[in-house]
């Protein structure tokens, strides 16, 4: 069953007793705004989410667990990084033309 909220406002208690057997979508002129669940249909989602979010609080860990080997690895003096020679830093290339920054419109 759906309920607009003037009908779910009339009948709140009928709107509870349903959501312990499914959920119950509440309409506002055709637009879905809001869904009332059970306690227990809340309390799984909000299990569902927690392990969702620690899941992907891991996975990004994750990403570093690389990056953080080869730093332990490197000890104190840090990894070696070979100058960079691919192109020219403009504040500190004589030759360059300088960049100016663009004008406001």
């Amino acid at each position: 069953m759906s309920w607009t909220i003037a009908n779910a406002k009339q009948q709140f208690s009928e709107v509870l007793r349903l959501c312990v057997e499914e959920p119950q979508p509440v309409f506002n002129r055709s637009r879905h705004v809001a869904m009332v669940v059970s306690a227990r249909d809340y309390a799984a989602f909000d299990a569902w989410r927690q392990q969702q979010q620690s899941a992907a609080a891991l996975d990004v860990a994750g990403l570093f667990g690389p990056a953080r080997e080869a730093l332990g690895d490197a000890g104190e003096e840090g990894i070696d990084l070979p100058p960079r020679i691919n192109r020219p830093h403009v504040e500190f290339d004589p030759e360059s033309e300088p960049v100016a920054p663009h004008a406001a419109q």
